[in-house]
């Protein structure tokens, strides 16, 4: 089939077809980084003192992790999806997908060095996650053939 046949059965299809348990998992995942954020925020403005160290030292890591996992396995979802397409036009949603992220990622930058210039975020969550897309996307094929 031809390049303009895939895109239009790739165009024409559904939508719906998402997988819950993952959206599930993404929606706590927010859920957690709002209350995350909301506390350091309270700690932040001196309006709460976090007195559980242990416990505000690893949830945002639980939550970077869970966030980081769901990457991998929506990467892995949606490349199944379109692994049959030509390797450039699965680059190309990749890359738009990847430069999408780092543009949010270079707003949070932004917003964080014009709120406090000493504390900016220069390679935060966002950035991670929009270079590990790039960087995996041409190793997926080779990484779904292992055993």
């Amino acid at each position: 089939m031809s390049y303009r046949v895939l895109k239009a059965l790739e165009l024409a299809k559904p939508k719906h077809n998402r997988v819950w348990e993952v959206d599930a998992c993404r929606g706590a995942a927010v859920i957690g980084m709002i209350v995350f954020h909301l506390f350091y925020d309270l700690r932040m403005f001196g309006v709460y003192e976090i007195r559980n160290a242990i416990f505000w030292t690893w949830f945002p890591r639980a939550i970077a992790f869970t966030f980081l996992f769901l990457v991998g396995v929506s990467m892995v979802l949606s490349y199944s999806r379109v692994e049959h397409m030509p390797f450039g036009f699965v680059a190309k949603k990749y890359v738009i997908r990847s430069c999408k992220l780092m543009g949010w990622a270079c707003a949070v930058s932004l917003a964080s060095w014009i709120y406090d210039p000493s504390r900016t975020i220069l390679f935060g969550i966002l950035h991670l996650i929009s270079l590990s897309v790039l960087v995996s996307f041409p190793w997926m094929k080779v990484l779904l053939a292992l055993p």
